[in-house]
Protein backbone atom coordinates (compact mmCIF):
# COMPACT_ATOMS: atom_id res chain seq x y z
CA UNK A 1 0.00 0.00 0.00
CA UNK A 2 1.17 3.48 -0.25
CA UNK A 3 2.07 5.69 2.64
CA UNK A 4 0.10 6.88 5.07
CA UNK A 5 -2.07 9.74 3.96
CA UNK A 6 -2.82 7.90 0.41
CA UNK A 7 -3.59 4.79 2.49
CA UNK A 8 -6.37 6.23 5.00
CA UNK A 9 -7.61 7.57 1.58
CA UNK A 10 -7.88 4.47 -0.61
CA UNK A 11 -9.61 2.30 2.36
CA UNK A 12 -11.81 5.66 3.01
CA UNK A 13 -12.81 5.75 -1.07
CA UNK A 14 -15.34 2.69 -1.37
CA UNK A 15 -17.44 4.37 1.21
CA UNK A 16 -16.71 8.20 0.03
CA UNK A 17 -18.43 6.63 -3.88
CA UNK A 18 -21.03 4.56 -1.99
CA UNK A 19 -22.65 7.66 -0.86
CA UNK A 20 -22.25 9.54 -4.24
CA UNK A 21 -23.48 6.39 -6.09
CA UNK A 22 -25.54 4.45 -3.95
CA UNK A 23 -28.07 2.96 -6.85
CA UNK A 24 -27.53 1.03 -9.95
CA UNK A 25 -25.04 -1.89 -10.52
CA UNK A 26 -21.69 0.23 -9.22
CA UNK A 27 -23.85 0.72 -5.97
CA UNK A 28 -23.53 -2.92 -5.43
CA UNK A 29 -19.99 -3.51 -6.73
CA UNK A 30 -19.13 -0.60 -4.04
CA UNK A 31 -21.29 -2.22 -1.73
CA UNK A 32 -19.72 -6.05 -2.04
CA UNK A 33 -16.02 -3.43 -1.82
CA UNK A 34 -16.77 -2.25 1.36
CA UNK A 35 -18.33 -5.84 2.48
CA UNK A 36 -14.53 -7.53 1.50
CA UNK A 37 -12.58 -4.62 3.72
CA UNK A 38 -14.95 -4.78 7.05
CA UNK A 39 -14.87 -8.39 6.99
CA UNK A 40 -12.65 -9.21 9.56
CA UNK A 41 -11.94 -13.04 8.34
CA UNK A 42 -10.97 -11.89 4.63
CA UNK A 43 -8.86 -8.60 5.42
CA UNK A 44 -6.53 -7.49 7.84
CA UNK A 45 -3.82 -4.74 7.81
CA UNK A 46 -0.30 -5.12 8.70
CA UNK A 47 1.16 -1.43 9.71
CA UNK A 48 5.08 -1.48 9.21
CA UNK A 49 6.84 1.37 11.13
CA UNK A 50 10.60 2.48 12.41
CA UNK A 51 11.68 2.99 15.78
CA UNK A 52 11.33 6.39 15.88
CA UNK A 53 9.06 8.92 17.19
CA UNK A 54 7.38 10.35 14.51
CA UNK A 55 7.25 7.13 11.97
CA UNK A 56 5.53 5.08 15.34
CA UNK A 57 2.89 8.43 16.20
CA UNK A 58 2.03 7.89 12.47
CA UNK A 59 1.69 4.16 12.81
CA UNK A 60 -1.28 4.61 15.51
CA UNK A 61 -2.70 7.11 13.43
CA UNK A 62 -3.25 4.92 10.63
CA UNK A 63 -4.25 2.27 12.59
CA UNK A 64 -7.08 4.42 14.30
CA UNK A 65 -7.81 5.36 10.10
CA UNK A 66 -8.38 2.03 9.45
CA UNK A 67 -10.53 1.07 11.82
CA UNK A 68 -12.61 3.93 11.57
CA UNK A 69 -12.79 2.45 7.96
CA UNK A 70 -13.70 -0.28 8.67
CA UNK A 71 -10.57 -2.34 8.76
CA UNK A 72 -9.31 -4.72 11.14
CA UNK A 73 -5.68 -4.47 12.39
CA UNK A 74 -3.74 -7.41 12.34
CA UNK A 75 0.06 -6.25 13.40
CA UNK A 76 2.34 -3.63 14.04
CA UNK A 77 5.94 -4.40 12.53
CA UNK A 78 8.54 -2.43 13.82
CA UNK A 79 11.68 -2.08 11.16
CA UNK A 80 15.24 -1.50 10.78
CA UNK A 81 15.63 -2.53 14.79
CA UNK A 82 18.80 -3.00 16.23
CA UNK A 83 20.22 -6.62 15.48
CA UNK A 84 22.65 -5.75 18.79
CA UNK A 85 21.34 -5.02 22.74
CA UNK A 86 23.46 -2.93 24.93
CA UNK A 87 23.07 -3.01 28.35
CA UNK A 88 22.67 0.14 30.17
CA UNK A 89 25.55 -0.19 31.77
CA UNK A 90 27.68 -1.36 28.49
CA UNK A 91 25.76 1.42 26.20
CA UNK A 92 27.04 4.22 29.42
CA UNK A 93 31.21 3.04 29.53
CA UNK A 94 31.04 2.69 25.61
CA UNK A 95 29.44 6.20 25.24
CA UNK A 96 31.85 8.10 27.57
CA UNK A 97 34.59 6.09 25.75
CA UNK A 98 33.19 6.84 22.21
CA UNK A 99 33.16 10.95 23.68
CA UNK A 100 36.85 11.28 23.91
CA UNK A 101 38.00 8.86 20.74
CA UNK A 102 38.99 10.26 17.53
CA UNK A 103 36.78 9.50 14.44
CA UNK A 104 35.98 6.15 14.11
CA UNK A 105 33.15 4.06 12.51
CA UNK A 106 30.22 3.09 14.30
CA UNK A 107 29.96 6.05 16.39
CA UNK A 108 27.09 6.84 14.08
CA UNK A 109 27.39 10.76 14.49
CA UNK A 110 27.06 13.25 11.84
CA UNK A 111 30.18 14.31 9.66
CA UNK A 112 30.33 17.49 7.65
CA UNK A 113 31.12 16.82 4.14
CA UNK A 114 33.59 17.92 2.41
CA UNK A 115 32.45 20.49 -0.59
CA UNK A 116 34.12 22.77 -2.67
CA UNK A 117 31.33 24.70 -3.68
CA UNK A 118 27.77 24.58 -1.78
CA UNK A 119 24.80 24.46 -4.93
CA UNK A 120 21.74 23.89 -2.31
CA UNK A 121 22.04 27.14 -0.64
CA UNK A 122 22.30 29.26 -4.19
CA UNK A 123 18.78 27.22 -5.02
CA UNK A 124 17.17 28.17 -2.06
CA UNK A 125 18.06 31.80 -2.23
CA UNK A 126 17.13 32.28 -6.11
CA UNK A 127 14.19 29.46 -6.49
CA UNK A 128 10.16 30.62 -6.09
CA UNK A 129 9.64 27.12 -6.24
CA UNK A 130 11.23 23.85 -4.97
CA UNK A 131 9.48 20.17 -6.00
CA UNK A 132 10.53 17.49 -3.99
CA UNK A 133 9.55 14.22 -5.37
CA UNK A 134 10.60 10.94 -4.42
CA UNK A 135 9.54 7.48 -2.92
CA UNK A 136 8.17 6.91 0.69
CA UNK A 137 10.32 6.07 3.78
CA UNK A 138 13.39 8.26 2.14
CA UNK A 139 12.60 11.66 4.14
CA UNK A 140 11.66 13.20 1.68
CA UNK A 141 9.04 15.48 3.66
CA UNK A 142 12.17 16.26 6.04
CA UNK A 143 13.66 17.15 3.73
CA UNK A 144 11.49 19.34 1.99
CA UNK A 145 10.85 21.19 5.84
CA UNK A 146 14.52 21.27 6.09
CA UNK A 147 14.54 23.48 3.05
CA UNK A 148 11.95 26.01 3.88
CA UNK A 149 13.63 25.92 7.01
CA UNK A 150 17.04 26.88 5.61
CA UNK A 151 15.45 29.42 3.28
CA UNK A 152 13.89 31.12 6.35
CA UNK A 153 17.02 31.52 7.79
CA UNK A 154 18.33 33.25 4.69
CA UNK A 155 15.74 36.07 5.56
CA UNK A 156 12.55 35.08 2.56
CA UNK A 157 9.29 34.29 3.27
CA UNK A 158 8.67 30.95 2.61
CA UNK A 159 5.71 28.21 3.01
CA UNK A 160 5.91 24.15 2.94
CA UNK A 161 3.02 22.87 0.90
CA UNK A 162 2.61 19.50 1.52
CA UNK A 163 0.23 17.37 -1.42
CA UNK A 164 0.41 14.47 0.55
CA UNK A 165 -2.42 13.57 3.13
CA UNK A 166 -0.15 12.62 5.64
CA UNK A 167 0.12 14.76 8.35
CA UNK A 168 3.56 14.42 8.55
CA UNK A 169 4.68 17.84 7.99
CA UNK A 170 2.59 19.47 10.13
CA UNK A 171 3.55 17.13 13.05
CA UNK A 172 6.78 18.27 12.32
CA UNK A 173 6.54 21.48 12.17
CA UNK A 174 4.18 21.85 15.36
CA UNK A 175 1.00 23.46 13.38
CA UNK A 176 -2.48 22.10 13.39
CA UNK A 177 -3.11 19.86 10.42
CA UNK A 178 -6.73 20.15 8.62
CA UNK A 179 -6.59 24.14 8.39
CA UNK A 180 -8.18 25.62 5.72
CA UNK A 181 -5.21 28.42 5.45
CA UNK A 182 -1.47 28.28 5.65
CA UNK A 183 -0.70 28.48 9.43
CA UNK A 184 2.51 30.52 10.68
CA UNK A 185 5.03 28.40 12.65
CA UNK A 186 5.06 30.05 15.79
CA UNK A 187 8.29 32.79 16.90
CA UNK A 188 9.16 29.94 19.66
CA UNK A 189 10.33 26.97 16.88
CA UNK A 190 11.38 29.57 14.28
CA UNK A 191 13.97 30.93 17.08
CA UNK A 192 14.81 27.31 17.90
CA UNK A 193 15.46 26.39 14.86
CA UNK A 194 17.70 29.33 13.87
CA UNK A 195 15.25 31.54 11.98
CA UNK A 196 15.58 35.14 12.93
CA UNK A 197 14.74 37.18 10.14
CA UNK A 198 12.35 35.35 7.69
CA UNK A 199 8.79 33.72 8.01
CA UNK A 200 7.63 30.13 7.56
CA UNK A 201 3.95 29.09 7.08
CA UNK A 202 2.94 25.15 6.56
CA UNK A 203 -0.10 23.90 4.90
CA UNK A 204 -1.69 20.75 3.65
CA UNK A 205 -3.39 20.54 0.68
CA UNK A 206 -7.08 21.26 1.58
CA UNK A 207 -8.90 20.11 -2.01
CA UNK A 208 -12.57 21.32 -0.66
CA UNK A 209 -11.13 25.12 0.67
CA UNK A 210 -9.51 25.27 -3.18
CA UNK A 211 -12.66 24.26 -5.15
CA UNK A 212 -14.68 26.11 -2.47
CA UNK A 213 -12.86 29.17 -3.27
CA UNK A 214 -12.70 28.38 -7.00
CA UNK A 215 -16.51 28.36 -6.99
CA UNK A 216 -16.56 31.71 -4.94
CA UNK A 217 -14.61 33.26 -8.14
CA UNK A 218 -16.04 31.82 -10.96
CA UNK A 219 -20.05 32.20 -10.08
CA UNK A 220 -20.05 35.42 -9.49
CA UNK A 221 -24.09 34.96 -8.54
CA UNK A 222 -24.72 33.70 -4.84
CA UNK A 223 -27.74 31.51 -6.15
CA UNK A 224 -25.25 29.50 -8.87
CA UNK A 225 -23.14 29.14 -5.83
CA UNK A 226 -25.61 27.89 -3.56
CA UNK A 227 -26.80 25.45 -5.85
CA UNK A 228 -23.46 24.10 -6.44
CA UNK A 229 -22.43 24.06 -2.98
CA UNK A 230 -26.02 22.20 -1.94
CA UNK A 231 -25.30 19.63 -4.98
CA UNK A 232 -25.09 16.07 -3.72
CA UNK A 233 -21.97 15.04 -5.59
CA UNK A 234 -20.13 18.31 -5.30
CA UNK A 235 -20.49 18.01 -1.34
CA UNK A 236 -18.77 14.04 -2.22
CA UNK A 237 -16.59 14.83 -4.88
CA UNK A 238 -14.73 17.89 -2.98
CA UNK A 239 -13.61 15.84 0.29
CA UNK A 240 -12.53 13.20 -1.81
CA UNK A 241 -8.76 13.77 -1.67
CA UNK A 242 -8.16 10.86 -3.63
CA UNK A 243 -8.69 12.10 -6.91
CA UNK A 244 -8.64 15.61 -6.11
CA UNK A 245 -5.58 16.92 -5.33
CA UNK A 246 -4.13 17.04 -8.49
CA UNK A 247 -6.94 18.79 -9.71
CA UNK A 248 -6.58 21.11 -7.22
CA UNK A 249 -3.09 21.31 -6.52
CA UNK A 250 -2.27 23.72 -9.51
CA UNK A 251 -4.93 25.77 -8.57
CA UNK A 252 -3.74 26.64 -4.97
CA UNK A 253 0.24 26.68 -5.92
CA UNK A 254 -1.13 29.47 -8.68
CA UNK A 255 -3.13 31.65 -5.92
CA UNK A 256 -0.17 31.66 -3.90
CA UNK A 257 2.58 32.55 -6.39
CA UNK A 258 0.09 34.85 -8.05
CA UNK A 259 -0.92 36.85 -4.36
CA UNK A 260 2.92 37.51 -3.90
CA UNK A 261 2.79 36.47 -0.35
CA UNK A 262 5.55 34.17 0.06
CA UNK A 263 9.06 34.81 -1.52
CA UNK A 264 9.22 30.68 -1.92
CA UNK A 265 7.32 27.90 -1.81
CA UNK A 266 8.83 23.96 -1.06
CA UNK A 267 6.23 21.63 -2.63
CA UNK A 268 6.22 18.40 -1.00
CA UNK A 269 4.60 15.72 -3.56
CA UNK A 270 2.88 12.56 -2.49
CA UNK A 271 5.59 9.11 -2.44
CA UNK A 272 4.35 8.10 -5.56
CA UNK A 273 5.52 7.26 -9.19
CA UNK A 274 2.61 9.01 -10.32
CA UNK A 275 3.56 12.20 -7.94
CA UNK A 276 3.84 14.68 -10.83
CA UNK A 277 0.11 14.22 -12.36
CA UNK A 278 -0.72 17.39 -10.34
CA UNK A 279 1.39 18.73 -13.44
CA UNK A 280 -0.53 17.59 -16.16
CA UNK A 281 -4.44 16.34 -15.15
CA UNK A 282 -6.04 19.82 -14.75
CA UNK A 283 -4.93 20.39 -18.56
CA UNK A 284 -6.29 17.26 -20.07
CA UNK A 285 -8.94 17.83 -18.06
CA UNK A 286 -9.76 21.15 -19.72
CA UNK A 287 -8.83 19.58 -23.10
CA UNK A 288 -11.34 17.26 -21.96
CA UNK A 289 -14.00 19.45 -21.03
CA UNK A 290 -14.01 21.22 -24.86
CA UNK A 291 -14.55 18.36 -26.40
CA UNK A 292 -17.88 17.37 -28.18
CA UNK A 293 -18.36 14.06 -26.47
CA UNK A 294 -18.54 15.52 -22.59
CA UNK A 295 -21.05 17.75 -23.90
CA UNK A 296 -23.24 15.06 -24.36
CA UNK A 297 -23.71 14.62 -20.76
CA UNK A 298 -24.86 18.11 -19.69
CA UNK A 299 -28.63 19.18 -19.62
CA UNK A 300 -29.81 19.76 -23.15
CA UNK A 301 -30.39 23.79 -24.38
CA UNK A 302 -32.33 25.80 -26.84
CA UNK A 303 -29.36 25.80 -28.72
CA UNK A 304 -29.09 21.80 -28.54
CA UNK A 305 -29.59 20.30 -32.29
CA UNK A 306 -31.49 17.15 -32.95
CA UNK A 307 -29.67 14.39 -32.57
CA UNK A 308 -27.06 15.63 -30.08
CA UNK A 309 -30.50 15.82 -28.00
CA UNK A 310 -31.61 12.46 -28.59
CA UNK A 311 -27.78 11.38 -28.16
CA UNK A 312 -27.66 12.94 -25.00
CA UNK A 313 -31.13 10.94 -23.66
CA UNK A 314 -29.63 7.40 -24.48
CA UNK A 315 -26.68 8.64 -22.73
CA UNK A 316 -28.89 9.69 -19.82
CA UNK A 317 -30.71 6.13 -20.00
CA UNK A 318 -27.43 4.43 -19.40
CA UNK A 319 -26.57 6.44 -16.58
CA UNK A 320 -30.05 6.03 -15.15
CA UNK A 321 -29.01 2.63 -15.30
CA UNK A 322 -26.00 2.12 -14.26
CA UNK A 323 -26.09 4.95 -11.00
CA UNK A 324 -29.93 5.07 -10.92
CA UNK A 325 -32.12 8.13 -12.71
CA UNK A 326 -31.49 10.35 -9.20
CA UNK A 327 -28.19 10.18 -9.49
CA UNK A 328 -27.83 10.45 -13.48
CA UNK A 329 -29.56 13.59 -13.02
CA UNK A 330 -27.49 14.97 -10.18
CA UNK A 331 -24.67 14.00 -12.44
CA UNK A 332 -25.89 16.43 -15.34
CA UNK A 333 -26.65 18.93 -12.82
CA UNK A 334 -22.90 18.69 -11.68
CA UNK A 335 -21.19 18.81 -14.24
CA UNK A 336 -23.05 21.72 -15.80
CA UNK A 337 -22.56 24.05 -12.72
CA UNK A 338 -19.34 22.95 -12.01
CA UNK A 339 -18.16 22.95 -15.71
CA UNK A 340 -16.64 26.96 -15.14
CA UNK A 341 -14.92 26.33 -12.83
CA UNK A 342 -13.43 23.22 -14.06
CA UNK A 343 -12.13 25.43 -16.85
CA UNK A 344 -10.70 27.81 -14.43
CA UNK A 345 -8.74 25.07 -13.18
CA UNK A 346 -7.17 24.47 -16.78
CA UNK A 347 -6.08 27.92 -17.17
CA UNK A 348 -4.62 28.67 -14.28
CA UNK A 349 -2.63 25.15 -14.38
CA UNK A 350 -1.58 26.26 -17.55
CA UNK A 351 0.46 29.32 -15.90
CA UNK A 352 1.46 27.83 -13.31
CA UNK A 353 2.88 24.75 -15.48
CA UNK A 354 4.81 27.83 -17.39
CA UNK A 355 6.16 28.95 -13.93
CA UNK A 356 7.26 25.08 -13.13
CA UNK A 357 8.92 25.14 -16.37
CA UNK A 358 10.73 28.22 -15.49
CA UNK A 359 14.20 28.98 -14.34
CA UNK A 360 12.92 30.41 -11.02
CA UNK A 361 11.43 26.72 -10.03
CA UNK A 362 14.04 23.88 -9.12
CA UNK A 363 12.55 19.88 -8.89
CA UNK A 364 14.59 17.76 -6.22
CA UNK A 365 14.63 13.84 -6.02
CA UNK A 366 15.02 12.82 -2.80
CA UNK A 367 16.31 9.16 -2.52
CA UNK A 368 17.54 7.05 -0.01
CA UNK A 369 20.45 3.80 -0.83
CA UNK A 370 17.50 1.53 -0.83
CA UNK A 371 17.29 -0.28 -4.67
CA UNK A 372 13.53 0.71 -4.52
CA UNK A 373 13.95 4.30 -4.15
CA UNK A 374 17.17 5.16 -6.42
CA UNK A 375 14.91 3.25 -8.93
CA UNK A 376 12.09 5.74 -8.06
CA UNK A 377 14.67 8.76 -8.05
CA UNK A 378 16.00 7.57 -11.24
CA UNK A 379 12.28 6.74 -13.09
CA UNK A 380 11.66 10.96 -11.42
CA UNK A 381 14.41 12.38 -13.30
CA UNK A 382 13.06 10.85 -16.43
CA UNK A 383 9.64 11.96 -15.96
CA UNK A 384 11.39 15.47 -15.83
CA UNK A 385 13.29 15.12 -18.90
CA UNK A 386 10.07 13.99 -20.80
CA UNK A 387 7.90 16.81 -19.04
CA UNK A 388 10.90 19.39 -19.82
CA UNK A 389 10.76 20.18 -16.14
CA UNK A 390 14.24 22.01 -14.59
CA UNK A 391 16.01 18.78 -12.71
CA UNK A 392 18.30 20.53 -10.18
CA UNK A 393 19.95 17.65 -8.26
CA UNK A 394 19.57 14.22 -6.48
CA UNK A 395 19.67 14.42 -2.93
CA UNK A 396 20.86 11.15 -1.56
CA UNK A 397 19.67 10.98 2.03
CA UNK A 398 19.89 8.61 4.86
CA UNK A 399 23.08 7.80 3.72
CA UNK A 400 26.98 7.22 4.81
CA UNK A 401 28.49 8.66 1.88
CA UNK A 402 30.22 11.67 4.04
CA UNK A 403 32.54 9.80 6.56
CA UNK A 404 35.67 11.69 5.60
CA UNK A 405 38.53 10.60 8.30
CA UNK A 406 36.94 7.93 9.97
CA UNK A 407 38.56 4.53 10.24
CA UNK A 408 37.48 1.42 12.03
CA UNK A 409 38.31 0.92 16.03
CA UNK A 410 40.38 -2.11 16.76
CA UNK A 411 39.98 -4.39 19.33
CA UNK A 412 42.98 -3.48 21.83
CA UNK A 413 41.81 0.85 22.29
CA UNK A 414 39.08 -0.40 24.79
CA UNK A 415 40.19 -1.01 28.40
CA UNK A 416 39.91 -4.56 28.48
CA UNK A 417 40.05 -4.50 32.63
CA UNK A 418 36.51 -2.49 32.50
CA UNK A 419 34.48 -5.70 31.65
CA UNK A 420 31.38 -3.90 30.85
CA UNK A 421 33.38 -2.04 27.83
CA UNK A 422 34.99 -4.89 26.77
CA UNK A 423 31.47 -6.72 26.45
CA UNK A 424 30.56 -3.26 24.74
CA UNK A 425 33.76 -2.96 22.58
CA UNK A 426 32.72 -6.62 21.30
CA UNK A 427 29.50 -5.52 20.39
CA UNK A 428 30.43 -2.37 18.90
CA UNK A 429 33.14 -3.86 16.23
CA UNK A 430 30.56 -5.13 13.98
CA UNK A 431 28.66 -2.46 13.83
CA UNK A 432 31.64 -0.42 12.68
CA UNK A 433 32.59 -3.10 10.48
CA UNK A 434 28.91 -2.68 8.88
CA UNK A 435 28.85 1.30 9.09
CA UNK A 436 32.45 1.25 6.99
CA UNK A 437 30.06 -1.40 4.06
CA UNK A 438 27.50 1.34 3.67
CA UNK A 439 29.79 4.60 3.67
CA UNK A 440 31.64 2.20 0.72
CA UNK A 441 27.98 1.63 -0.66
CA UNK A 442 26.88 4.88 -0.23
CA UNK A 443 30.37 6.54 -1.92
CA UNK A 444 29.79 4.66 -5.23
CA UNK A 445 26.15 5.40 -5.55
CA UNK A 446 26.82 9.36 -4.78
CA UNK A 447 29.30 9.28 -7.96
CA UNK A 448 26.92 7.39 -9.98
CA UNK A 449 23.69 9.71 -9.34
CA UNK A 450 26.36 12.96 -9.84
CA UNK A 451 27.06 11.18 -13.71
CA UNK A 452 23.34 10.47 -13.96
CA UNK A 453 22.74 14.19 -13.14
CA UNK A 454 24.86 15.90 -14.99
CA UNK A 455 24.18 13.40 -18.35
CA UNK A 456 20.20 14.84 -17.77
CA UNK A 457 21.09 18.12 -17.36
CA UNK A 458 19.74 20.53 -20.16
CA UNK A 459 22.14 22.70 -22.32
CA UNK A 460 20.29 25.55 -21.63
CA UNK A 461 20.72 25.32 -17.26
CA UNK A 462 22.96 25.08 -14.86
CA UNK A 463 24.38 21.54 -14.58
CA UNK A 464 22.43 19.43 -11.80
CA UNK A 465 24.21 18.15 -8.92
CA UNK A 466 24.11 15.15 -6.31
CA UNK A 467 24.64 15.92 -2.61
CA UNK A 468 24.73 13.89 0.40
CA UNK A 469 22.28 14.11 3.29
CA UNK A 470 23.54 12.81 6.55
CA UNK A 471 21.27 9.21 8.80
CA UNK A 472 20.52 11.65 11.81
CA UNK A 473 20.30 9.49 14.92
CA UNK A 474 16.76 11.62 16.10
CA UNK A 475 15.37 10.69 12.69
CA UNK A 476 14.74 14.29 11.50
CA UNK A 477 11.75 13.75 13.40
CA UNK A 478 12.56 16.60 16.35
CA UNK A 479 12.85 20.14 14.77
CA UNK A 480 16.91 19.77 16.55
CA UNK A 481 17.10 16.97 14.15
CA UNK A 482 15.35 18.99 11.50
CA UNK A 483 17.66 22.04 11.58
CA UNK A 484 20.61 20.03 11.80
CA UNK A 485 19.73 18.64 8.41
CA UNK A 486 19.15 22.33 7.53
CA UNK A 487 22.89 22.60 8.38
CA UNK A 488 23.84 20.16 6.22
CA UNK A 489 21.98 21.05 2.88
CA UNK A 490 23.59 24.60 3.80
CA UNK A 491 26.99 23.31 2.89
CA UNK A 492 26.00 20.56 0.03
Amino acid sequence: MPATGHTLALTELPAQLLRLLPNGFIGEELRAGRTLLEDRTQTGAVVVTLPERLPITESRELAQGLAKSGVGLCAYVVNKMPATDFSKEEREVLDAWLAHSPPLFGRGDYVRPLVSAPVVLPLVDDARVLVCCGAGGVGKTSTATALALLAARRGRRVLALTVDPSKRLAQTLGVEPNRREPTAVSRERLQAAGITAGTLDAWMLDPAKVAEDAVKRVAKDEAAQQRLFQNRLYKEVSRMVAGMQEYTAMEALFGFLEAGRYDLVVLDTPPARNALDFLEEPTRLASLLEGRVFQLFLPPTAETGFFERKAAELLLSVLSAAFGAENARDLQEFFSLFLPVFKDFGLHASKARALLSSASTGFLLVTSPADEAVADALYFQQRTVDLKLPFRGFLLNRSEADAAGRRLPTLGEADSQVPALARAFAKFLPLAAAEQTRHARDAALLATLAAKAAAGSGSDGPTAFARALPTLVTGASELEGLAVLADALSIA
